[in-house]
């Protein structure tokens, strides 16, 4: 089956301002690595870990380039359609079966300013206000617990549903979870793999706190702070354009629909 689901312009433009989960699972490996590299470089003079170094902070480079510009990419894939139209079903039937209350949180990003970071989570254990807007402060957000809702095709479904330990499910997943635990100061959040097709596998779940994460937690707060850093020095080493349209910005966004 095909799966139809129209994104949402305002929360891709939303997102577009910050560093997100989906960022920090490409940038915590690599600053990983490089901290890796540097530890091994302590004993042996032939590890070099500038060059791991200079990777990442020519990907930082390259989503805070992407991040300046007007055009919002509203291409989806097949398979995040799919996830896009089945996580309120998930959150249903999780709630469902263990008598916890969650609230899907649609489209919806939570962000903290001073730092520029941003997250979606799937739920919450507090309700999405009802006011029409996709932008809500860290702050004025108390909730304690999250849902992380993965709905893969059944082979990743079932790599992960057969995973040893919490520990060992897909290690981008837990990236991602640790950036939501580090930036939205929850207690603990929950990746629950589902695929309403395969009956006698439909939902395996996954919770994590602080702790469990700790070592990922400290790598997205070290990335947050250095991502800052670099955008800082970017824009003040950079000079901005001298050529100006004739046509106002808010028309040229208007008119390509940015």
């Amino acid at each position: 089956m095909r799966w139809y689901h129209e994104p949402n312009t305002l929360w891709l433009i939303a997102r577009h301002g910050y560093l997100t989960a989906s960022d920090f699972k490409d940038l915590g490996p690599l600053y990983d690595a490089w901290q890796e590299a540097e530890e091994k470089a302590r004993t042996n003079s032939k590890v070099k870990p500038e060059s791991k170094k200079e990777v990442l902070i020519q990907k930082m480079e390259n989503i805070f380039w992407e991040k300046q510009a007007a055009v919002v990419d509203t291409y989806e894939t097949e398979a995040m359609r799919r996830g896009h139209c089945l996580e309120g079903e998930a959150v249903k039937v999780y709630c469902d079966n263990t008598g916890k209350t969650m609230y899907h949180w649609d489209d919806a990003l939570i962000y903290e300013p001073m730092f520029y970071s941003g997250a979606s989570p799937d739920a919450l254990d507090v309700p999405q206000p009802n006011d029409g807007k996709v932008e809500y402060k860290v702050d004025d957000i108390f909730a304690e617990h999250g849902l992380e809702i993965k709905c893969y095709n059944p082979t990743n479904h079932m790599r992960n549903y057969r995973a040893k330990d919490k520990m060992s499910i897909d290690r981008d997943i837990l990236y991602q979870a640790a950036w939501e635990l580090a930036t939205m100061k929850l207690q603990d959040i929950t990746v629950v793999f589902y695929h309403p097709g395969m009956s006698a596998y439909r939902m395996k779940t996954y919770t994590y706190n602080r702790e469990d994460l700790k070592e990922l937690c400290k790598t997205a707060n070290a990335v947050l702070q250095m991502y800052n850093d670099l955008t800082i020095e970017l824009v003040a080493n950079t000079p901005t354009t001298e050529f100006h349209s004739t046509e106002t910005e808010l028309t040229l966004m208007e008119k390509y629909e940015f």
